[in-house]
């Protein structure tokens, strides 16, 4: 190893002026690299993308993917090719699969994921944990919500210090974390919930087009009444389309071949068949309008009034009512009866209170 020695002891045994001091410094340091710089000079491999790696080498425990699991699959390729943001609804088979693997295995969850197309461990226990509505993770209730709303007393999050006995007044226990959530994205004063008005909308265009996407933090702070998670929403699956009005008979057919060939992945869809329109558009249209299971047939007074019984005992939630009645409808479709079937009850009760 060389060794450091001081200048007055370099040059007289060296025999070399002074100025080339950093010239013989850059040779020796050249010498020393020259291994280094040559161990390897072979052009460096490509790097494959880890999430269809982890997907061939899971190829052992896809061997009974359902036929929608298998598009799933196919869409994964168009994802990880064009970067995009998956927004996958969770499939029956997927759910039926997840709790006979926990029944089977255990929650070994990284373990489990394996049998999955892109579903992550963390993912697969969050989900689980809804299924089986572990830790208060289901759906809140109006009790509920009344319960946080009064123990809250209107304060914003940040003037909140007393989170363990709004959790502990809870009629449901949950986790801490849930609670803050569903407070700051749902009952939050300080926030504006709803329909976003056409000044919202573009103050939203001026600040993404002025600090981009990637910044959305600083657009929900000057938007003043919107969270980030709203601002993303609005942005990037109501905005961002260029087209919007009627689907054009070419465009429904795209759509319907790109389902059959990708699943209703609709961020990928929206990518392979060159839409200008969002993927939730697109999402919306095919599962009101274009969906093959769904029941177009002419409602009856008695299928009105019925709905408007389960729904109002769910306090609204379509997604609930649609599951108790076992429907094929559409979701807009129901909720258009919905409505119309309220509008004659109350004309009916202000007709009695008369």
């Amino acid at each position: 190893m060389l060794k450091l020695v001081s200048r007055s002891l370099l040059l007289p045994r060296l025999n070399v002026q002074q100025q080339d001091i950093s010239f013989l410094c850059k040779r020796v340091a050249l010498l020393n690299l020259t291994p280094r710089l040559f161990y390897n000079t072979a052009v460096e491999p490509i790097v494959k993308n880890p999430k269809l790696e982890i997907q061939e080498n899971n190829e052992k425990f896809h061997a009974n993917l359902s036929p929608l699991e298998l598009l799933r699959k196919e869409a994964l390729k168009i994802e990880v090719a064009s970067s995009l943001r998956p927004r996958c609804l969770w499939l029956e088979e997927e759910d039926e699969k997840l709790l006979r693997l926990v029944n089977e295995h255990g929650k070994r969850w990284t373990f489990i994921s394996k049998y999955f197309i892109d579903r992550p461990a963390s993912t697969l226990m969050n989900r689980y944990s809804l299924l089986k509505d572990e830790k208060g993770r289901g759906p809140w209730t109006e009790e509920e919500l009344k319960v946080l709303r009064e123990v809250s007393k209107g304060k914003s999050p940040e003037e909140i210090d007393n989170w363990e006995e709004i959790q502990k007044a809870l009629p449901i226990p949950r986790p801490m974390f849930l609670i803050k959530q569903k407070y700051i994205y749902s009952l939050n004063p300080a926030t504006k919930f709803g329909r976003w008005s056409q000044e919202e909308s573009e103050k939203l265009q001026h600040l993404i087009t002025r600090y981009g996407e990637d910044n959305l933090d600083k657009v929900a702070t000057l938007m003043g009444s919107r969270t980030r998670r709203q601002c993303l929403e609005r942005w990037r699956w109501q905005m961002a389309s260029i087209k919007k009005g009627r689907f054009s008979p070419d465009e429904d057919a795209k759509i319907l071949k790109a389902v059959a060939q990708y699943g209703e992945n609709f961020a990928v869809v929206a990518k392979v068949i060159g839409s200008d329109r969002t993927a939730r558009h697109i999402s919306q249209h095919y599962r009101n309008i274009l969906a093959p299971n769904i029941d177009r047939s002419p409602w009856t007074l008695e299928e009105q009034r019925k709905l408007y019984e389960v729904c109002t005992k769910h306090n609204g939630n379509m997604i609930e009512t649609k599951k108790e009645l076992n429907s094929k409808r559409a979701i807009r479709d129901m909720w258009n009866h919905f409505v119309t079937e309220r509008k004659l009850q109350n004309i009916e009760k202000n007709k009695q209170s008369k």
